[in-house]
């Protein structure tokens, strides 16, 4: 059984998931899993999980799309995660990261993580205090200082948490106060919506607790800016 992932765009009314969902059930589909992506003027995007047992299912699942009204596919893919990693999705993400015992796991956690989850094809933890680390990266990611200049520009304008500056939707960012650091993921494939934005942005906020209770530090505390990122070695 083959599984594919499909983000659609349908009108935001009343019945039109449920044209698609006809759609791709003559089409030897069977719904798995449904997220709502973003809403934005009159039409909503889906992610939809559909599993078939057709060897060709994706192109019939292209034409199931294209026989929907008003429903446009922006992007297809196997349902396969780009990078190996226990992760299947943001909550169980969030799990593995309140698990992780030393900030060199919870570092390889969050990056990897990362891109396993937004089927990045690539992400980086940036060290963001005065020593400047070399980034953990996972995939092939921009260089060092690409990465820097990028999260000091949008770091620069100020948003409310879980809102971001503008920026390429190609890119998606959040930054980790407690610890100094910014994750950074990008793909070539369908761009971040809002819903995944806000998830690396949650996703964030959970490692940088964690950094700070393996660190020993009180909630709530900031440390100083000389103390050392995601490093295992005592202030």
């Amino acid at each position: 059984m083959a599984r594919y992932v499909l983000r659609v765009w349908l009108p935001d009314l009343p019945g039109a998931l449920g044209e698609l969902a006809t759609r791709l059930g003559e089409a030897g589909g069977d719904l798995i899993g449904i997220a709502i992506l973003e809403r934005d003027g009159g039409f909503v995007v889906d992610e939809i999980t559909v599993a078939t047992v057709d060897t060709a299912g994706e192109t019939a699942l292209i034409e199931a799309v294209g026989r929907t009204p008003a429903a446009r596919l922006e992007d297809l893919r196997p349902a396969t995660e780009r990078l190996p990693y226990p992760g299947a999705d943001a909550l169980s993400l969030a799990v593995e990261l309140s698990r992780a015992g030393t900030l060199t796991a919870l570092a390889g956690t969050m990056v990897h993580g990362a891109a396993a989850v937004f089927a990045a094809d690539w992400a980086a933890l940036v060290d963001s205090s005065p020593h400047r680390r070399r980034p953990l990266t996972a995939g092939e990611a921009p260089s060092a200082g690409w990465l820097s200049g990028f999260l000091s520009g949008v770091g620069a304008q100020h948003f409310p948490p879980g809102e971001q500056a503008p920026g390429p939707n190609d890119v998606a960012w959040a930054f980790l106060e407690a610890s100094c650091t910014g994750i950074v993921a990008g793909r070539e494939g369908p761009p971040f919506r809002s819903r995944e934005r806000r998830q690396l942005a949650e996703l964030a906020v959970i490692a940088d607790c964690r950094w700070q209770e393996i660190r020993g530090r009180p909630e709530g505390a900031h440390p100083s800016r000389s103390a050392e990122p995601f490093s295992d070695r005592a202030s």
